[in-house]
């Protein structure tokens, strides 16, 4: 086992030495010997500017990988504006690479925060196109694009008053906008109407939207208080922008209870 995690350890670094960051154009060789077969990697390469990481069933057997990297004019694609860089990754054994795919990453490039998406594109004959999730399978041609919003896509979300809808209050969308929020840890999502304005940015930076709590209860229990989400605005040919007008169900609406005066 200890001599196993040498060897791993070695063909890593034997990996990184053969990129020459001098060059326009660099390569680097992943030797992936058996002992990567069924185990999770990750390698980053020319100087931490390209990440690659295999899970546990991305080898179905020994391979090799050849990693390229080159300048390209910039370009735009899809609302995005493409890097000058492109990856072009080349297997010794396509066959041999699973389809679950390798992901790949160019954090020296783009770095995700509340106002920028990092989205990568495969080469399509001679267009570029979106690629679907982030995972790139076989042989390829990458390149990251950038997408720079006027809003913040993601950030803390909290919920207030009972105003029994799903509606929510916003410092980046006019009232009457129709906004799709998702929890970052479970997933569930909801539709619902700007009618406020906030939370103020100045005082509370990490917060993106503020949710009634019929709204907040479609993503997390309410004693959660604050989670984290992504927004996403919704235009009326968008065929879940109705869904913030849908009924609310009698379990969502909590009416509070008035204290008996004392006579």
């Amino acid at each position: 086992m200890i001599k196993r995690s040498f060897i791993f350890y070695i063909t890593a670094i034997f990996a990184v030495v053969l990129a020459h960051p001098a060059e326009a154009k660099e390569s680097a060789v992943l030797y992936l010997d058996s002992g990567f077969v069924g185990r999770q990697s990750s390698f980053q390469i020319f100087n931490g500017s390209v990440k690659i990481v295999f899970d546990r069933d991305s080898l179905l057997e020994q391979n090799e990988l050849v990693v390229q990297k080159e300048d390209v004019p910039t370009s735009t694609s899809d609302g995005y504006e493409l890097g000058d860089e492109k990856l072009t990754l080349q297997w010794k054994d396509a066959v041999s690479v699973s389809s679950n795919g390798v992901y790949v990453d160019m954090p020296g490039k783009c770095v995700r925060d509340a106002w920028t998406e990092c989205r990568l594109f495969l080469k399509d004959g001679d267009a570029w196109r979106l690629l679907k999730g982030d995972r790139v399978i076989g042989n390829a041609e990458v390149r990251i694009g950038i997408k720079r919003s006027s809003y913040m896509t993601g950030g803390d979300a909290s919920w207030y008053a009972y105003k029994k809808c799903r509606c929510a209050a916003s410092p980046d969308f006019p009232k009457g906008s129709r906004v799709k929020v998702t929890s970052k840890a479970s997933g569930k999502s909801t539709v619902v109407r700007i009618n406020d304005y906030g939370p103020e940015r100045d005082k509370f930076p990490k917060r993106v939207i503020d949710l009634d709590v019929v709204a907040f209860t479609d993503l997390a229990p309410k004693g959660a208080g604050i989670i984290g989400v992504t927004v996403k605005p919704l235009g009326k040919d968008d065929p879940e922008y109705l869904l913030a007008d849908a009924p609310v169900p009698a379990s969502k609406i909590v009416v509070k209870s008035k204290k008996s005066s004392k006579k």
